[in-house]
């Protein structure tokens, strides 16, 4: 992914790491943006991986608010190697994402083949899902993606909103409260409520320096649902970007109940 701070852009994780970008994030007032890499990013992955396995699963943010997985058919297209990429839409974000990811990796290492792992992956991108709070709107103000009239409104109101990651892959506003405690706990109910309504949850929780956030939920996640994996990651700046700093999110993967 690319990050643009005012004029200077760098590629997420090679012209900057998480701690220098967040410092940046806190530090200035430049509007922030974030762009999905040009194919010829791809094609350079896709050039090392191909010659080496006999096929390449490439999962990607959902193409309903990314232009990603257009620049990854891109890369492949017209390559000699084009039939060995498989390219999935996850139609999800983030730590559900990861979750996804990690399920195709168990597959790969128990050797599962790989039409098997993408109707696999298809059958559970229902039950993934990732329920994100924002703690502040100045964020998605600077980011472009909240009007700065709506913003000076929802901020006088303490407004704070929970977004998710609808069936169709489209960012979708799941609740609204007023203020940043009963938004972090209508987060974690919204995604318990998920939870229980499928078989096997697996968790993720996310977040943009909110650690001590971020290990309360892992606390509450196994209050309720005790002995499972709960995995702490801190969010990447793509999102980072627009939810901002102190924001948590919690993901959840499951199966279709019966």
């Amino acid at each position: 992914v690319m990050l643009h701070a005012g004029r200077t852009s760098y590629r997420d994780r090679e012209d900057i790491d998480l701690p220098e970008f967040y410092n940046l994030l806190q530090s200035t007032d430049e509007r922030f943006s974030t762009s999905q890499p040009p194919p010829a990013s791809f094609s350079s992955v896709y050039d090392k991986l191909a010659p080496e396995y006999e096929a390449v699963l490439s999962i990607h943010i959902s193409g309903n608010i990314s232009g990603t997985i257009q620049g990854a058919r891109m890369g492949a297209a017209g390559r000699a190697y084009e039939d060995q990429v498989s390219i999935f839409d996850s139609k999800t974000t983030s730590a559900s994402l990861g979750l996804l990811v990690a399920e195709a990796g168990r597959m790969i290492e128990e050797g599962i083949e790989l039409a098997a792992i993408i109707i696999r992956l298809e059958h559970l991108r229902p039950y993934a899902r990732i329920f994100f709070h924002l703690p502040t709107l100045k964020y998605l103000v600077r980011s472009g993606r909240l009007s700065p009239a709506k913003g000076i409104i929802g901020t006088l109101l303490h407004l704070k909103p929970v977004i998710s990651i609808n069936s169709e892959g489209k960012i979708a506003e799941v609740a609204k409260v007023m203020g940043r405690r009963k938004v972090e706990l209508k987060t974690l109910e919204l995604a318990l409520r998920f939870a229980r309504g499928v078989k096997d949850p697996r968790f993720s929780v996310a977040h943009v320096l909110a650690l001590d956030l971020a290990l309360w939920y892992k606390e509450q996640i196994l209050d309720h649902f005790p002995g499972r994996e709960v995995l702490t990651v801190e969010a990447t700046p793509a999102l980072g970007v627009h939810t901002g700093i102190g924001s948590a999110g919690i993901a959840v993967l499951g199966e279709p109940a019966d």
